[in-house]
């Protein structure tokens, strides 16, 4: 209650005390997480400060996790914001931060969806692109590295329990492998 306080009076000195003293930095009131209700108040130095704590779940959405969260609702208030300003320097934060999730869809939209909607400035838009972009090959690269890992696993286990050939290569081609069956092939014909 001290945190939900404090951001609500502004007061940075609090927020920095009562985080400090342990309050909980994804306390929600009203069903709002407090980084959002933060971003609504135009507060940059308080999401700053928030944005700087490790446990805050930066996609934290509002009521029951369909709603917004703080991105999407900073756009969305562009249209409507008398604190033009600050709250594109909130967005610029909120991108800039790797745990932001840009592409989650919540019942309102999208962040890309919500920036050109509410007329966000190219450079905002280029942003949520480029991170949807990172995204994107982040999981790939994750993918990827996780079928490399398998396949060394695999390789390993046919070596330990002398799985039969043929075995092995249709698991080798489940996990998006080669199998050596063509490699044998024109080893034999060689010799």
């Amino acid at each position: 209650e001290l945190l939900v306080e404090a951001i609500e009076a502004g007061d940075m000195d609090n927020v920095i005390s009562t985080l400090d003293q342990g309050a909980d930095v994804n306390t929600r009131t009203h069903d709002t997480p407090i980084l959002l209700r933060s971003v609504l108040h135009g507060d940059v130095e308080i999401v700053k400060i928030l944005l700087k704590q490790p446990d805050i779940d930066v996609n934290a959405q509002q009521g029951d996790n369909t709603g917004a969260t703080a991105l999407i609702k900073a756009l969305r208030s562009l249209k409507y914001s008398q604190r033009y300003e600050k709250t594109i320097e909130i967005i610029k934060l909120l991108l800039k931060d790797k745990r932001t999730d840009v592409s989650i869809d919540t019942v309102y939209s999208t962040a890309l969806d919500a920036a050109m909607h509410n007329n966000a400035p190219p450079e905002i838009i280029d942003l949520i692109e480029k991170r949807e972009q990172e995204d994107r090959l982040n999981k790939h690269l994750v993918t990827h590295s996780s079928r490399v890992a398998d396949r060394t696993k695999l390789s390993k286990l046919k070596k330990k329990m002398n799985l039969p050939c043929e075995m092995y290569n249709t698991i080798q081609d489940h996990l998006g492998g080669k199998s050596k069956r063509k490699t044998r092939k024109k080893h034999r014909k060689k010799k």
